[in-house]
């Protein structure tokens, strides 16, 4: 009976190392462009992830080795939606009302931030949440790099989303320029 148990175990641990040799490169590409990442770090992490999963439920892959790919990476995308997930979950906002006396010393030497038209205010409340603050980080000064690193984002992402802020803000500009 326990050899029949290890032929398990054996045939198991050869369809998951199959699985690996065949698809493993393509799957670090997929995970690369899925999460942009070009030092391929967060891509190889969340490949090891993806293998460990596809390692738990090898058994029930019921097409050939050649064609699971679709299987894994089916898998890696979920894996990716996690790791999303539980980054996000750990970014809370700040309540800035109890902040330590330290900051309130800080944010006192800091010039307040002039006053908005109203037609601006509306107009930025009319942003999307993410818009929005890539384009109120970039009017504070940061670089694109930054806005797209404080925001999570990618460059091209963060670009795009300035890009239409700031297309949605043009007739309230071009009003108050014209009143």
């Amino acid at each position: 009976m326990q050899t029949a148990s290890h032929q398990d175990v054996s045939a198991h641990n050869s369809r998951v190392e199959s699985l690996y040799r065949l698809h493993n490169d393509r799957l670090v590409r997929y995970l690369v462009n899925q999460v942009n990442d070009r030092n391929h770090c967060t891509a190889e992490d969340l490949a090891q992830d993806t293998w460990l999963r596809v390692a738990k439920c090898a058994g029930s892959i019921r097409v050939g080795d050649a064609e699971a790919f679709g299987f894994v990476a089916a898998i890696a995308r979920h894996v990716v939606s996690d790791h999303y997930r539980l980054r996000s979950s750990h970014e809370r906002p700040t309540d800035f009302e109890a902040a330590p006396a330290s900051l309130t010393a800080v944010a006192s030497v800091v010039a307040p931030a002039p006053e908005l038209p109203d037609r601006y205010i509306g107009a930025l409340d009319q942003l999307r949440p993410a818009e929005r603050s890539a384009l109120l980080l970039r009017l504070d000064g940061l670089s694109l790099r930054a806005v797209a690193s404080h925001t999570g984002a990618c460059h091209r992402t963060a670009s795009a989303r300035i890009g239409r802020a700031a297309a949605a803000l043009r007739p309230a500009v071009a009003e108050l320029l014209a009143g």
